[in-house]
C-alpha cells in the first residue's frame, strides 16, 4: 500500500470508476483479480494554511480531501485545476511450491515512487508489490472460503470465486500469493 501518499477524505468521495476482471486457468491452478479505479475531480478552492482542497467531481458533489505535509508542492494547485487518480490492483493466487528463493525471503515487499520534477505539472507515481508464502489452514466448502496462514502465523479468509478450485486443495497446501498495486496521480491545469 501508499498511505504515506494518501490525502483523507473529510467529506463523502466521488464515484469512481470501477473496472474489473479476474481471470482462473484451473490448469495451472492460479487465479488473477485486477480491478482499476479511475476518479476525475475539480478543484474548487484551496487552503493553503489547513492544507485543504475542495473539489468537485462529475455529478456535481463537492467535498474535501485534507492533503498531507509530504506533498510539497500543494501551493501550485489552483482552482479550475483537474486531479486525476488511477488505481491499479492485482492480486494472484498460485497453487505451487515456492522456488527457492522465495523460501528464502517468504514475504518481500518491493516498491517505488516518483514525484514529477520541477519543471513537470504536480504529479506522483508509485507502485509496489508484495509476494507471501502462504498454507492453506482451513477448507470451508459450504461458504466457499478458505484460510490462508502468513509466514508469521498471520491468517485471512479468501472467498473463491471459483467453487471448482476448491476441489483439488488440501490443508497444508502452499499457496503463493501476489499483490501488486499503483497508484498514479496527475494535475492538469485548468483551461
Amino acid at each position: 500500500a501508499l498511505p504515506a501518499f494518501a490525502v483523507q477524505a473529510e467529506s463523502p468521495l466521488p464515484k469512481p470508476m470501477v473496472l474489473s476482471d479476474s481471470t482462473v486457468d484451473l490448469a495451472s491452478k492460479t487465479r488473477e483479480d485486477v480491478q482499476v479505479v479511475r476518479a476525475s475531480v475539480v478543484v474548487e478552492d484551496v487552503d493553503l494554511t489547513k492544507r485543504v482542497l475542495k473539489v468537485k467531481n462529475a455529478d456535481g458533489e463537492i467535498f474535501s480531501l485534507k492533503v498531507p505535509a509530504e506533498v510539497k508542492r500543494l501551493d501550485e494547485i489552483k482552482k479550475g485545476d483537474s486531479i486525476h487518480i488511477n488505481y491499479y490492483m492485482s492480486i494472484a493466487y498460485q497453487l505451487r511450491k515456492p522456488t527457492p528463493e522465495e523460501l528464502k525471503n517468504p514475504g518481500s515487499l518491493e516498491g517505488v515512487a516518483v514525484k514529477a520534477d520541477a519543471t513537470e505539472a504536480p504529479g506522483f507515481a508509485g507502485m509496489g508489490v508484495l509476494n507471501v508464502i502462504t498454507t492453506i489452514e482451513a477448507i470451508d466448502n459450504k461458504s466457499q472460503t478458505v484460510v490462508l496462514m502468513g509466514p508469521q502465523g498471520g491468517t485471512i479468509k479468501v472467498k473463491a470465486h471459483e467453487p471448482k478450485v476448491l476441489a483439488g486443495l488440501k490443508i497444508g497446501d502452499t499457496v503463493v500469493v501476489t499483490l501488486s498495486e499503483g497508484l498514479v496521480i496527475d494535475i492538469e491545469a485548468g483551461k
